[in-house]
């Protein structure tokens, strides 16, 4: 039985489109995406400065063989920039960790 992962990201809303490309190229399928928003509260006075960015946020998961989940995240980290601050987070989870005793 082949070994399976299921990555999970957490990245500004906008560039969602590009986290599933990128993901989607490491050969992950069986999308699944909905919007939320960051619980980080900026002041008034840093938004009207432009100093805060958009918390808008975007929850993407697949699932992913094994052997191609540590090139998703290291894909992650170059194309979509994921090393620089405020841009996304990303793990994976092994399939056979989730879940109880079937």
């Amino acid at each position: 039985m082949q070994e399976l992962e299921f990555i999970i990201t957490i990245g500004n809303r906008n560039d969602g489109k590009a986290i599933s490309s990128t993901l989607e190229k490491a050969g992950g399928f069986c999308f699944n995406s909905f919007f939320g928003k960051g619980i980080v509260r900026a002041s008034e006075i840093l938004q009207a400065l432009g100093l805060v960015t958009n918390q808008s946020k975007i929850v993407i998961t697949c699932i992913i063989e094994k052997e191609k989940a540590c090139t998703a995240l290291k894909l992650l980290e170059t194309v979509n920039h994921f090393t620089k601050p405020n841009t996304g987070i990303a793990f994976a989870i092994p399939l056979n960790k989730m879940g109880g005793n079937a």
